[in-house]
């Protein structure tokens, strides 16, 4: 494992025993005493858990994201299938265009057959 994914793994494994408060804490510094950066790492994010409060947002503030994300996918629902409905007509007039080449080169093909056979 790459130096920097394994110090993203255990300060997140670290982090993870913060926020559950348990106390079976392995000392990550002697199950890896290679790693130098590791204590003071492991120490920083410890401070940075104790000086930050827990904050839960307003009830009203919830709602009202929940009913702007609401909202928002409506719209991006009627988008989508209003979308659908306008590309229909592309695929009719393509499938269209399509078969009137296809058309043509059959018919090229036929008059210089002909013109080839009469020559």
């Amino acid at each position: 494992m790459p130096y920097r994914n394994f110090i993203t793994e255990v300060l997140s494994a670290h982090a993870d025993q913060l926020l559950n408060k348990t106390n079976r804490n392995p000392d990550y510094v002697r199950l890896f005493p290679n790693h130098r950066d590791l204590p003071s790492l492991l120490s920083l994010a410890t401070h940075v858990k104790s000086a930050l409060e827990p904050v839960a947002p307003a009830a009203t503030f919830t709602d009202r994201l929940h009913a702007d994300l609401l909202a928002v996918a409506q719209s991006r629902q009627q988008q989508r299938s209003s979308g659908s409905l306008m590309t229909f007509p592309f695929v009719i007039s393509s499938i269209v265009g399509g078969l009137f080449a296809l058309l043509g080169v059959f018919f090229f093909v036929r008059y210089r057959f002909r013109q080839k056979t009469t020559s």
